[in-house]
Formats: C-alpha cells, sequence, structure tokens
C-alpha cells in the first residue's frame, strides 16, 4: 500500500478491493499512460516492498496489474471494475508479475 500510495498523484484514488487487491482509478490517462504507471509501480513494489518485511530477509515480493479504462459515457464504473479484473487475471495466469491491459478478447476467455 506504501509503494501504490507514494506512485500515484494527489488527484488519483487509491483504495483496498479485496484481501490483497488494490483498485487505482487514475484520473485523464488513457489505457497506455495507466498501463506504463501500472508497470512502474509494478518495479517499485519489487523492488523494494519486501525490504520492508524485516522478518523475512531477501524476501521479494511482486504484484500483477489489471488495467482498463471507462471507453464513454455509458459505460458505469462496475463495468471498469470488472473489466480490470478480467485484465489482472489475464495477467496472473500469462506468468504473474506483469501488466496486462483489457481488451475484448479477454472477456471472451
Amino acid at each position: 500500500a506504501r509503494c501504490l500510495g507514494a506512485g500515484v498523484r494527489a488527484q488519483d484514488l487509491l483504495c483496498r478491493y479485496g484481501g490483497e487487491e488494490f483498485s487505482i482509478i487514475l484520473i485523464g490517462m488513457d489505457a497506455v499512460r495507466t498501463a506504463e504507471v501500472a508497470d512502474r509501480l509494478r518495479q517499485d513494489i519489487e523492488a523494494n516492498a519486501g525490504a520492508s518485511v524485516r522478518s523475512s530477509p531477501g524476501l521479494t515480493v511482486t504484484s500483477s496489474f489489471g488495467v482498463s479504462q471507462m471507453t464513454g459515457a455509458e459505460d458505469a464504473p462496475d463495468q471498469m471494475i470488472d473489466r480490470a479484473d478480467q485484465a489482472l487475471y489475464a495477467a496472473k495466469h500469462g506468468g504473474r508479475n506483469r501488466v496486462c491491459t483489457w481488451h475484448s478478447s479477454i472477456s471472451a476467455k
């Protein structure tokens, strides 16, 4: 949570979405730029988060990200979250510690 909070802007929204899952709403960014931010956050977590767990020296923490964006006024926030969740599971199934951006073929799987 600390790595994520340090890596987003003041206008962005970071919240816990599940036990180990977070949701980040990046205001005014397209999917390409959002994926770039997600990858930067992923790298920061991998490089720094494990060191904060003093009881496990040498621990490496990795993360997977699913990225989606609202595609129009007809989109509802829950649709965007569902697409991001589908992309997250695609990232996990694709090898973990990666960023996956939602596209229509993901939802067909």
